[in-house]
């Protein structure tokens, strides 16, 4: 806060090192343009083994969902970044 000048008192939350590690990260990874916190990834698929049989109402659709903390890319590829 001095250095800032501030007198606002911010406490400190239980997301302040996660906070902190995913800026060392984005840092470390050479500030990416198009880094994204929080991305989400969702895939969608027909669950179970149909053996190239499909009954339209015995097909059931899986939807899985992953919330990666930060995403970028680089050289083509998509990089997910999880940070623990």
């Amino acid at each position: 806060r001095e250095l800032i000048g501030s007198t606002r008192e911010v406490k400190a939350g239980p997301l302040l090192e996660h906070t902190l590690l995913a800026n060392q990260a984005y840092i470390y990874f050479g500030y990416p343009v198009d880094w994204k916190r929080e991305y989400a990834i969702e895939v969608e698929h027909s669950g179970g083994y149909d053996f190239g049989i499909k009954i339209s109402s015995m097909t059931a659709t899986i939807k899985k969902r992953i919330v990666a903390d930060a995403m970028f890319t680089r050289n083509g590829y998509v990089h997910f970044v999880e940070i623990d």
